[in-house]
């Protein structure tokens, strides 16, 4: 069994249409060290760059930014309240599989009023006995969220990835499953 600590640290700006995300992943042996890569996508340009030690600055075409909650098919499972006396938030949790990749997801959400979703945990399960597979599963919690962009100056592009190079639009993507799919692809 391998274990690996993925950190994702995400700027998501969906007023203006934008993300980051920086992704460290210390990786097991025989290759310690850790790993870092950056996404900033812009949607109104529709181009989203990774930046990186190995392949440096990388430019991809984006498709429509979506706003992240649970899909509208999602099992609702039940409601629950996180916190203790006096200091507590009302949460919903919700089961469905991830579209396109397959994931047996069950989160947690707190939803403040109809526009708001505000993640609190996921667990996606890949594979299993039903699969006849080996499983990964990752237990993904949400920490320090804030409302609103504090600084705005994080979705600035590197000057380096002026000249970035090309790649394929299937590269990148736009959402949780895009994100998801970055991830394993550090993994292998």
């Amino acid at each position: 069994m391998a274990v690996n600590n993925i950190t994702a640290v995400v700027s998501y700006d969906y007023t203006n249409k934008r993300t980051k995300l920086v992704i460290s992943k210390s990786p097991p042996i025989p290759r310690p060290g850790e790993q870092t890569v950056t996404y900033i996508n812009d949607y109104v340009k529709h181009v989203s760059y990774q930046i990186d030690d190995i392949n440096g600055c990388q430019k991809s075409q984006i498709d429509n930014m979506t706003k992240q909650c649970v899909p509208g098919d999602a099992l609702f499972e039940g409601s629950a309240t996180l916190g203790g006396e006096g200091v507590t938030l009302p949460v919903d949790i919700y089961s469905y599989i991830m579209p396109g990749l397959g994931f047996k997801t069950r989160a947690t959400v707190s939803k403040s009023g109809l526009s708001e979703c505000v993640p609190i945990g996921m667990q996606l399960v890949l594979g299993g006995a039903e699969l006849d597979s080996v499983a990964m599963i990752w237990n993904v919690e949400a920490h320090n969220i804030t409302a609103g962009i504090k600084d705005p100056s994080v979705f600035e592009v590197p000057a380096k990835c002026k000249h970035a190079k090309q790649i394929s639009k299937g590269m990148v993507g736009n959402n949780l499953n895009g994100l998801l799919q970055k991830i394993q692809r550090l993994l292998k």
